[in-house]
């Protein structure tokens, strides 16, 4: 008994000094994971941080272009309008003009058109030599 007695206390010096010097080889290495952690933790926190920033900055963005996307929407129909109406005057102008000249062009054909021509006797002899060649 006093062999396994001595056997038992030695086993028990043995694992409390594996325990503290296992304890002491891991304080380095938990001591980085604690700080990686807490790394992780700020590393974390600043990318929710840009992330809501970039939501924010993208929900403006959207929202400004689509305000920007209406007024420029709006803005053009006002000025298709507008050159719509301009547009149909002038056509209205060219149509009364068209009228206009259209009803020239009749009353023109309707003007009797003959060629007259005149017999007179002797007018070679009246005339200059210039004219009658």
């Amino acid at each position: 008994q006093d062999v396994a007695a001595e056997f038992q206390r030695l086993r028990e010096g043995v694992e409390a000094t594996i325990a503290r010097q296992v304890n002491q080889m891991c304080q380095p290495i938990n001591k980085r994971i604690e700080e990686q952690e807490i790394l992780h933790r700020r590393l974390s926190t600043q990318l929710e941080s840009n992330a809501n920033k970039m939501e924010a900055s993208i929900s403006h963005m959207s929202s400004t272009h689509k305000r920007q996307s209406i007024a420029v929407a709006q803005s053009t129909e006002r000025d298709v309008s507008h050159l719509r109406l301009l547009v149909d005057q002038r056509l209205a102008e060219f149509d009364a003009e068209a009228r206009s000249l259209r009803a020239l062009v009749a009353e023109v054909e309707n003007i009797p058109t003959r060629r007259v021509e005149w017999h007179l006797p002797y007018a070679a002899s009246w005339l200059p030599e210039q004219l009658t060649g």
